[in-house]
């Protein structure tokens, strides 16, 4: 794509059908999503689903496809659909189907109405407000600011149906009247980022999934099982069971529903492409990252090769096994794919776009695994601001930077600074999505993380008990949210000296997690080794040290070598050892590990800081020299 395509000035704004009322500014007034007052009551309409990309339908007479000449309003509306990252559907270019039929499982219909009078513009438009689907709509302004010929504003056989049409429109319905395509392509730009920004989360995860399940067998009889409809249902049924926890669900239903897309639409189908896209998504969620690498390089190839290098699904789907690498402990990979998608989407989509600060976003959590601190410190805030700027305070974007630079400055020990940040973040996740919701849990749950590791367990501990309490309320007792919730907890109990009760909380979520996301997975190992520390501080070495060792073989096997849970792992198991008496062997242990670290991580990575602090101390343990940062 050209880069002379900078991101659009967000003071555009254009009114949208089916808005649902959010508070702006603070104002008890009732303001549609683009900040607009409010001239109509929004419906009941079913709206744009969340977490896109949208199936947008673009629908036009043919004349506005060639005025103006060199970029007409069509090309306008096209690019801005695209800039998004939404899949486009052109009325016009399927001829062979009717209007009720394009319509099925698309998202978002934006009509532009012009001067000559299309029968399949005005039906369209009407099945769409039927069915409760989003409208956006844009009248081209008589007064235009580019050259036009006579008869572009002329319908000789249909001048007075055409004009009843626009009456209809401008009296009855929201819309945004246009005067160039660059008025037209900035406006729709903006109106489908906007409503992108704004989605009404279930209020518990899960609540969607019998509602799908109806659908889904109301879609198997009216268009049959292998519709593209059935499909699409059927790719939404396995997003509900992963966002409610059930990873083993969604898994299966992605891969059948994906053996189906292949079969039926093809493997370069944009439709199949997503369902891949998202089970590697899954993949990696149930801690299977090398089957989610390997998913993800295929999608992504593909996604080259029929979309092309700089689209933004090949981007999304390129920064999404960025994430996977990272999984891996492939940091460098990781940090090194992540520069490459900020930069493509910087000079695609602008360096203010959602998607080039989500990327941002993911760079600097990449950044603060390797300890570049500063480098992160930066690129959050910089994040930060400009989602405070263009989305509030409240949006769901800016209260998940607001956390992740609270997590970034709790590594470089500023407690203060990120307890105050987690405090922000959760008292906005309460006001705007409600106490349940599963990111305000995780928010309580970090807020108590930060008063732990302040020191401050007089808070901690209650905080910690409430975040865990309401996790098994509203998600249950096994999702993978609340087994994160309960092992810190175990581990505040630990740290009070409450060790019985601690060992016994451990105990109880290894078992969990082991049955429900098997004992290979990372939230198992990391429990695991939770349990183990906890039997050393209790004084049982022996026990520490044989799951310990069992431990370390284990996650090698499934996380690598140099994957950082490995080396805590490790920590753990080498000063079990040296309190067994086993300080030969633990001097094996640590200067192995001490060589990885240094040829991976480097030598200034506060892993191998701490690796040659610990290996300082094994050595003065066994009367030796203390180490000077060779292997």
């Amino acid at each position: 794509m050209a880069n002379d395509d900078p991101a659009p000035p967000l003071e555009y704004r254009v009114t949208v059908d089916h808005a649902q009322g959010i508070q702006v500014g603070g104002q008890n007034q009732h303001y549609n999503v683009f900040g607009e007052y409010s001239r109509f009551e929004p419906d009941q309409g079913r709206g744009a689903r969340a977490g896109g990309p949208w199936r947008v339908c673009l629908s036009y007479t043919l004349e506005l496809r060639a005025v103006p000449a060199g970029g007409s309003f069509v090309e306008a509306a096209r690019k801005a659909i695209r800039q998004v990252g939404h899949e486009l559907i052109d009325l016009t270019e399927a001829p062979n189907l009717q209007p009720d039929q394009l319509l099925q499982g698309v998202d978002v219909l934006v009509s532009l109405v012009g001067f000559h009078y299309g029968p399949e513009v005005e039906r369209t438009f009407n099945l769409a407000g039927e069915s409760g689907l989003t409208r956006l709509t844009f009248l081209v302004d008589e007064d235009l600011d580019v050259p036009a010929p006579r008869s572009f504003y002329v319908d000789a056989d249909n001048t007075q149906r055409q004009q009843a049409f626009r009456d209809r429109l401008s009296g009855d319905v929201a819309y945004a009247s246009v005067r160039s395509p660059d008025d037209l392509r900035y406006r729709l730009y903006q109106a489908l980022v906007e409503l992108d920004s704004v989605t009404t989360a279930p209020a518990r995860p899960g609540s969607t999934i019998p509602a799908l399940d109806v659908q889904l067998r109301q879609r198997k009889s009216e268009y049959g099982p292998d519709s593209r409809q059935t499909l699409s249902t059927r790719n939404d049924l396995a997003n509900a069971h992963r966002s409610a926890g059930r990873l083993s669900e969604a898994i299966a239903i992605y891969e059948d529903t994906l053996a189906d897309s292949e079969r039926i639409l093809g493997s370069d189908h944009p439709d199949t492409l997503r369902t891949r896209n998202n089970l590697a998504g899954a993949y990696r969620a149930n801690g299977d990252a090398n089957r989610a690498r390997a998913v993800y390089e295929r999608t992504l190839n593909d996604r080259i090769r029929v979309l092309g290098p700089e689209h933004p699904d090949t981007l999304r789907t390129q920064n999404d096994m960025a994430g996977a690498l990272e999984s891996l402990g492939e940091f460098d990979r990781a940090i090194q794919m992540y520069r490459t998608v900020m930069n493509a989407r910087t000079e695609v989509l602008g360096p203010n776009h959602p998607d080039t600060l989500r990327t941002a976003n993911d760079l600097a959590g990449a950044l603060v695994e390797v300890g570049l601190y500063e480098e992160a410190l930066h690129l959050y805030r910089r994040v930060l601001a400009e989602r405070l700027a263009t989305l509030g305070p409240d949006s769901a974007d800016t209260l998940r930077t607001r956390s992740d630079l609270a997590t970034a400055y709790l590594s470089v020990g500023e407690m203060s600074q990120a307890a105050d940040l987690f405090e922000q973040a959760l008292a906005g996740s309460v006001r705007v999505l409600g106490p349940d919701h599963p990111d305000t849990l995780r928010r309580r749950n970090s807020l108590a993380g930060a008063y732990h590791s302040a020191g401050n367990l007089s808070r901690a501990i209650p905080l910690y008990e409430e975040a865990l309490n309401d996790s098994i309320q509203v998600l249950g007792a096994d999702h993978p949210t609340t087994l994160i919730a309960q092992s810190d907890l175990a581990g505040a109990y630990a740290d009070a000296g409450d060790l019985h009760r601690a060992i016994a909380l451990y105990q109880q979520t290894q078992a969990t997690s082991a049955t429900v996301l098997g004992r290979d997975h990372p939230n198992t190992l990391v429990t695991e080794n939770n349990l183990a520390r906890a039997y050393a501080k209790a004084g049982d070495y022996t026990r520490a040290r044989d799951l310990l060792t069992e431990l370390l073989e284990r996650s090698r096997r499934v996380l690598g070598p140099t994957h950082p849970d490995v080396f805590v792992i490790l920590f753990s198991l080498v000063s079990a050892l040296a309190s067994t008496g086993r300080v030969i062997q633990a001097r094996r242990l640590v200067d192995e590990a001490f060589r990885d670290s240094r040829k991976v991580l480097g030598p200034e990575h506060p892993t191998t800081r701490h690796l040659q602090n610990l290996r300082d101390q094994v050595v003065s343990l066994m009367g030796g020299r203390r180490s000077r940062g060779r292997a």
